[in-house]
């Protein structure tokens, strides 16, 4: 995680159109993202994602619990900003960081 907040901070980022697009829709801002990305929690990790490594990011940047979604490129050094958006409680227990069990 240390590298990935390190590639954040030199701004390596890739922000991809999805995430762009849904961060618009949902009222996220690239300082809620970047502030989760240096100080939240990564609640699950990807790593057989392709083509790079995916890792689920959790954090409260203000008064709402937000999740980001982001790839790592460690050959090149980049982040990869995938989605965000807010977690519901369909899919997140009340915490808004532990997945409900599927039924």
């Amino acid at each position: 995680m240390n590298k990935i907040q390190i590639a954040f901070e030199k701004k390596n980022i890739v922000w991809r159109q999805h995430a762009l697009e849904r961060m618009l829709e949902r009222k996220i801002s690239r300082k809620d993202v970047s502030h989760i990305v240096k100080n939240g929690e990564m609640i699950e990790s990807y790593p057989s994602a392709t083509p790079y490594p995916g890792f689920l990011i959790s954090g409260v940047p203000g008064d709402r619990r937000i999740h980001v979604v982001i790839a790592w490129d460690e050959s090149a050094n980049f982040v990869y900003v995938i989605t965000a958006y807010i977690p519901d409680m369909e899919h997140f227990q009340e915490n808004g960081i532990t997945r409900k069990e599927r039924e």
